[in-house]
């Protein structure tokens, strides 16, 4: 397996299991990396300036919640501990009183180092997907981070999401996608970018820091990817 998560021909292995956590003997299928990163768009602007088709006068929803350290602009985080699950239902039609909330995390050891990410999906408190992979042989925690949140929003999108609330430890990552820190890191740009083009698609999409002791099934996922 390479190391560099832009690989396009690096394999990432993914578990899918089931909501009670069981894994099964047909639970374990291999994606190309490049499937985070492909046609990544090149957008300039914080998410809270990004407009949508005829809906140019609203803007994007993003907010910002600010409650602990993460790390300078270009820093990295910590890494997490232990678990894992897979899990997927179908989305039916929202209701105002729907609400979609993912989690994710990223871990690396000795940043830069083996590296793991995860994501898990909320529909009205109840989970309905979540997903581990791994990153790369030596990646950074930041890096982890972004692709654990690129791989969360771009399923919900498939699921035909279009209101999400975005949580996670990253104050990095959260501040920067809020339009808070610039992106400076070379290896950083490429996964900021396709983000940005990723919630460009949703009709609203918030991004809100929370403490690590209130992402810790996303940070399960995390250190399961450093297994696969």
């Amino acid at each position: 397996m390479q190391s560099s998560i832009f690989s396009f021909f690096t394999p990432v292995k993914i578990y899918n299991g089931t909501p009670e956590g069981r894994l099964t003997k047909n639970s374990r299928e291999t994606l190309p990396i490049n499937e985070l990163n492909s046609n990544p768009s090149k957008v300039d602007c914080p998410i809270s300036t990004i407009h949508r088709g005829k809906k140019a006068n609203r803007k994007v929803a993003v907010t910002l919640t600010h409650n602990d350290e993460d790390g300078d602009e270009d820093g990295n985080g910590a890494g997490a501990s232990a678990g894992a699950t897979q899990c997927s239902s179908p989305v039916k039609k929202t209701t105002p009183h729907d609400q979609y909330v993912l989690f994710f995390d990223g871990c690396s050891k000795h940043n830069p180092g083996p590296a793991g990410a995860g994501a898990v999906l909320y529909h009205n408190g109840v989970e309905i997907w979540s997903k581990s992979v791994f990153v790369g042989k030596k990646e950074t925690n930041n890096v982890a981070e972004y692709v654990g949140m690129i791989m969360g929003i771009s399923h919900a999108f498939e699921l035909g999401i279009k209101r999400l609330v975005v949580k996670g430890d990253s104050n990095l990552v959260v501040q920067q996608m809020n339009g808070k820190f610039r992106v400076n890191a070379p290896n950083m740009k490429p996964l900021y970018a396709k983000a940005q083009s990723i919630c460009r698609k949703f009709d609203s999409i918030q991004f809100i820091h929370v403490y690590r002791h209130l992402n810790t099934r996303a940070d399960e996922l995390s250190n399961l990817g450093l297994t696969l």
